[in-house]
């Protein structure tokens, strides 16, 4: 299913963190230009047929958070009907409720 664009039925999925401190083992500069020349090299592999693009972790995400940054975030019709039907609960006024900023 589809993290981004099913809303009604449960993802199943789970979530696992790790912090390191990479400075523990080599300098920091030294990590950042071993991670940028393996990406590089990742990037560079002959893509399958059908494949635009070869993406690295959090590639996607970096690029929807900048679309959301200039576009604002979308969320479901039902949403809004539902937020609408709050405010009008409340009187609260949903054009003024809004941030556009």
């Amino acid at each position: 299913k589809s993290l981004y664009d099913n809303w009604q039925d449960p993802q199943d999925i789970g979530h696992v963190f790790l912090c390191i401190d990479v400075q523990r083992f080599l300098p920091l500069d030294a990590f950042r230009q071993s991670m940028d020349a393996y990406i590089r090299q990742v990037k560079n592999v002959p893509t399958a047929p059908g494949v635009a693009e070869i993406l690295i972790p959090g590639e996607i995400e970096q690029r929807i958070m900048t679309a959301r940054k200039q576009d604002g975030i979308p969320f479901p019709q039902t949403v809004a009907e539902e937020l609408a039907k709050l405010c009008s609960a409340y009187g609260i006024d949903l054009a003024q409720a809004v941030c556009t900023a």
